[in-house]
């Protein structure tokens, strides 16, 4: 997720297994050179359900910093429970409670 000025943009890179998803690298790329953002979310779930990064996703928060400027913030999510796990490339990790926010807004996915 890509956010300029506090609006945020989704942008879909790949789709996965249960155990690995092939990230589409050069769309990324292309999509923050063409936004421009002020910060970078590299946002996936874990079908398991555990909210700790693994060194997979250490390595692909890596390439997003290689390619930013700006900060970068890797997100595990659990659909089922909404929960959520923050990490940065020290394996670094904190699980938090969703918020609900006062309103919703609706985002568009490319």
């Amino acid at each position: 997720m890509y956010v300029k000025n506090g609006m945020p943009t989704v942008v879909e890179l790949g789709m996965g297994s249960f155990n690995a998803t092939m990230v589409d690298v050069p769309t990324a790329s292309l999509a923050y050179s063409r936004i421009n953002p002020d910060h970078v979310y590299f946002v996936h779930n874990h079908p398991s359900g555990n909210l700790i990064c693994s060194s997979q996703d250490v390595a692909m928060l890596r390439v997003f910093e290689d390619m930013s400027d700006v900060p970068v913030t890797g997100v595990i999510i659990n659909l089922k429970t909404g929960k959520y796990g923050t990490f940065d490339t020290e394996r670094h990790s904190v699980i938090s409670e969703k918020r609900v926010p006062e309103k919703e807004e609706r985002l568009a996915v490319h």
